[in-house]
């Protein structure tokens, strides 16, 4: 179902209601500042989920029940954060997406943790200056955007460099992550 440009802001619970077999919803490019925990209570078969280019403040609650997404991508929305249970119980999810996030400076450790089927995790143009290593602990990433974040290349982030020479995993735009501080270190 695409509702993409459609000025939306509010989704309810009985929005999507009458869909109970949808399997890909594309709400890119509305206006909604946030979602209901209860807006896609009716669409458990959701495997495709759309989000791009809103106003979300945070990853949205309503997606916790939705066990058989496989995809979701939140880009261009106003997220800050990332929590150890934004993310708890999708076990089938293969893609996440939350490009430019220009908020976005935080990644709890155990964020992905049960994201044991993440193949491409894309986290470039965010605020990020470190993440933990914990973040792809038993994953078998394929690919992983790392790109145009203001990277703080200390000891805590000295694990990236190092698993990034010794993994499979392909890095999108390899050439621009880049270390922003210290000084001795940027570019």
């Amino acid at each position: 179902l695409n509702l993409h440009h459609n000025r939306i802001r509010i989704i309810s619970s009985s929005s999507l209601a009458n869909l109970p077999y949808l399997l890909t919803l594309d709400l890119s490019s509305n206006q909604i500042p946030g979602l209901i925990e209860t807006a896609f209570q009716s669409n458990r078969l959701l495997e495709r989920l759309i989000l791009s280019s809103n106003q979300l403040p945070a990853v949205p609650k309503a997606i916790r029940h939705l066990y058989n997404l496989k995809y979701i991508y939140l880009e261009a929305n106003r997220i800050k954060s990332v929590s150890a249970s934004d993310f708890r119980g999708l076990f089938n999810l293969q893609d996440l997406v939350l490009l430019s996030n220009p908020q976005l400076s935080y990644i709890h450790k155990d964020a992905f943790k049960d994201l044991t089927s993440l193949r491409t995790l894309m986290i470039g143009y965010c605020s990020l200056q470190t993440i933990d290593s914990n973040l792809f602990k038993n994953k078998d990433l394929q690919a992983v955007g790392l790109y145009s974040n203001p990277w703080k290349c200390d000891c805590r982030l000295k694990w990236l460099w190092y698993w990034m020479s010794i993994t499979n995993t392909t890095f999108v735009y390899q050439y621009d992550i880049k270390c922003m501080t210290p000084s001795l270190y940027e570019g």
